[in-house]
């Protein structure tokens, strides 16, 4: 038998939800990730970073460290929908909040 113990999980992120940006007209009732969406609001590039057209897709864009960003809700796989600058998703280890 395998006497190796199961994975721990992932301890879940201290930050309480950020408030939703209800700004931009634009909030999808699905957004196409599969995971529930938590918080959104201000925030900042917290080192450069990529712009992606959805969680692990294809670069659109860039983010210098510093730069403001608007974020519309982030899922529970960390992957931050963001509206300003530009539309896409953020690893939001890369966000200050």
């Amino acid at each position: 038998p395998n006497n190796t113990p199961p994975p721990k999980p992932k301890p879940k992120p201290d930050r309480p939800p950020l408030k939703i940006d209800n700004g931009e007209g634009d909030q999808d009732a699905d957004n196409g990730d599969g995971g529930n969406d938590t918080g959104g609001g201000a925030a900042t590039a917290a080192t450069d970073t990529t712009i992606y057209d959805q969680p692990e897709g294809n670069d659109l864009a860039y983010l210098s460290a510093g730069e403001p960003v608007t974020i519309v809700s982030c899922n529970n796989s960390n992957w931050c929908r963001i509206s300003k600058p530009r539309k896409g998703w953020v690893w939001g280890d890369d966000l200050s909040r």
